[in-house]
């Protein structure tokens, strides 16, 4: 597909999923140029920054967010134990840790190669997204303050599934 092309479906795609958010009454910040939108969604804990982004030349959409806090060097080792593990529960989407900046977000991916995008998807990557970091951020901060250990995180995570 020429680059033209690529382009035009990710418009296509974008305009899907804005016209998805608005119908939701969604209160998000539209970046048409570089084909995103950007919202805040109120958990149970801790506010999530969320990025939803068409990628027109891998032909996908990415939701990420970003959790609010960094990782210390010396939570890292328990930090990456914890995120494997979680990461091993999820059916979709999963986890990264950045171990030299300390950052950690929640990353969802849905590819349009060859196929139509539903308005829903982006209902579902947003709703099942927040809810996967609304259930973890808090053990993720308890981690990264020392509050539990990774023995401690498996066990606690562990009671709830």
């Amino acid at each position: 597909m020429e680059n033209e092309e690529l382009q035009a479906l990710a418009v296509s795609v974008y305009n899907t999923m804005i016209e998805q958010f608005e119908e939701q009454n969604l209160h998000f910040e539209k970046h048409d140029d570089d084909l995103y939108v950007a919202l805040t969604v109120r958990g149970d804990d801790l506010p999530m920054d969320c990025t939803l982004a068409v990628r027109a030349e891998k032909q996908l959409v990415q939701f990420f967010s970003t959790l609010p806090f960094k990782v210390p060097a010396d939570k890292m080792v328990d930090m990456a134990l914890s995120v494997c593990h979680v990461n091993n529960m999820l059916i979709d989407g999963c986890f990264d840790l950045d171990p030299t900046e300390g950052w950690l977000r929640f990353r969802m991916t849905a590819a349009y190669h060859d196929s139509i995008l539903g308005k829903e998807i982006f209902n579902r990557m947003l709703w099942l997204s927040t809810a996967i970091i609304d259930e973890y951020n808090d053990k993720f901060l308890m981690v990264c303050k020392g509050f539990v250990d990774f023995e401690q995180f498996v066990k606690s995570t562990a009671e709830e599934n």
